[in-house]
């Protein structure tokens, strides 16, 4: 004898391809975005980057996934803003002017926009 118990799991499909949808739709952002968009570890290694960063510095994403956001950054403080962020727990976000390292070595001005996220 075997006995067979059925469970419908449509609710369960239907979530799982919304967070698909949603992944696909965040992905397509920071692919196709204009601008260069990094992910960092709170110490400012950088975990993840789109192409367009890639493509303004010129480094490969290999090179940059093994970087540090001090590595590739040049500001006129002694602070970067993701230091600032880091001993500011009020503040959420930060604009700072600075300097992102091309592969050449040239130094591009660049407005950095950073955010904390909280997992």
């Amino acid at each position: 004898m075997l006995v067979v118990i059925l469970r419908d799991i449509t609710a369960q499909q239907q979530a799982q391809n919304a967070l698909i949808r949603s992944e696909q739709r965040y992905r397509s952002l920071v692919v196709e975005a204009r601008e260069g968009i990094m992910l960092l570890s709170s110490d400012g290694d950088i975990l993840a980057v789109n192409p367009k960063l890639c493509e303004s510095t010129g480094l490969k994403r290999s090179t940059l996934l093994q970087s540090n956001f001090r590595d590739i950054t040049d500001f006129d403080m002694e602070i970067s803003p993701t230091e600032i962020l880091k001993e500011a727990d009020t503040r959420s976000s930060i604009h700072m002017e600075g300097n992102l390292q091309a592969i050449d070595g040239d130094l591009l001005p660049t407005g950095f926009n950073v955010a904390r996220y909280k997992d």
